[in-house]
């Protein structure tokens, strides 16, 4: 009869022990999430003024927010999504608002009196020819080029800084430089283990 009450007592806080686990992990599961998104809507609020914006997904979000581009990307490539371990994208913005005064000398072809030009300003080629047709002006662009060298920089620096002194955990930091314009980088990871959120 003992024996018995202590095998009862045993598989009770057995099952007890195993109902906590389950609910510390569900707990921990949540916190992580709840750390993540709070991660990702901090970048966001802050997208404009961050050069490198970092996100962090779980595969089911990734999927829900596939555009038609990725979507014919991937599928291009042949990648399935549960094998995207992380997306970096660049954006380029460059415009340029200085006055260029081109005058080109005619040239006789088959079309008639045509007028080739060539416009190069910094990264930027333009190649083409104008024309009168019916009276009418045409521009005809044949040719543009974008040429733009990027150096990528990656160091390591201290996550928090008070007045001029930095301590905290060292973290690795990405610092672009491009020749011409700005240049932003959007990264999502997709997260597959909920353990490797905010490492």
């Amino acid at each position: 009869m003992k024996n018995r009450i202590i095998i009862v007592l045993i598989i009770f806080l057995a099952i007890l022990a195993g109902m906590w686990k389950m609910e510390h992990d569900g707990r921990m599961r949540e916190k992580a999430d709840r750390l993540r998104l709070q991660q990702n809507q901090t970048q966001l609020v802050l997208a404009d003024s961050l050069k490198y914006l970092r996100l962090q997904i779980t595969l089911e979000e990734f999927k829900k927010s596939m555009n038609e581009r990725m979507d014919s990307i991937l599928k291009a490539e042949h990648i399935k999504p549960a094998r995207v371990e992380r997306i970096i994208e660049r954006h380029y913005y460059y415009r340029d608002t200085s006055y260029n005064e081109i005058r080109p000398l005619p040239i006789e072809t088959i079309k008639g009196k045509v007028f080739p030009f060539s416009d190069i300003k910094d990264c930027f080629r333009v190649d083409g020819y104008m024309m009168v047709e019916e009276l009418k002006p045409v521009l005809v662009i044949t040719n543009r080029e974008f040429k733009n060298n990027t150096t990528d920089i990656i160091y390591l620096d201290r996550e928090k800084r008070f007045l001029f002194l930095k301590f905290g955990k060292l973290k690795a930091k990405l610092k672009s430089i491009p020749e011409c314009g700005e240049e932003r980088i959007k990264e999502v990871e997709i997260v597959k283990n909920r353990r490797n959120v905010l490492r």
